[in-house]
């Protein structure tokens, strides 16, 4: 997910201009805009099924955990 922001990010610091020198704010131009928003719908879209996949395997990445320290299982559950 990460990845996924930072990809945005890098895109969008490319093509737009950092506002009053902010590192999260750009101005872009106004032909730009919808290239942009596809990139970002498009980001939002990846974000999303990683988040699905995440939560499809929390509960075998926990017991996982768990394995790995039998030692605090008491505490971890």
């Amino acid at each position: 997910m990460q990845t996924v922001r930072r990809t945005v990010f890098r895109k969008l610091q490319a093509q737009g201009i950092r506002a009053l020198g902010s590192q999260n704010v750009f101005a872009v131009l106004t032909d730009e805009l919808p290239d942009i928003e596809k990139e970002i719908a498009a980001a939002q879209v990846d974000f999303d099924s990683e988040m699905a996949t995440l939560d499809s395997q929390y509960d075998n990445i926990f017991e996982a955990h768990v394995a790995a320290n039998a030692e605090a299982e008491t505490i971890i559950r």
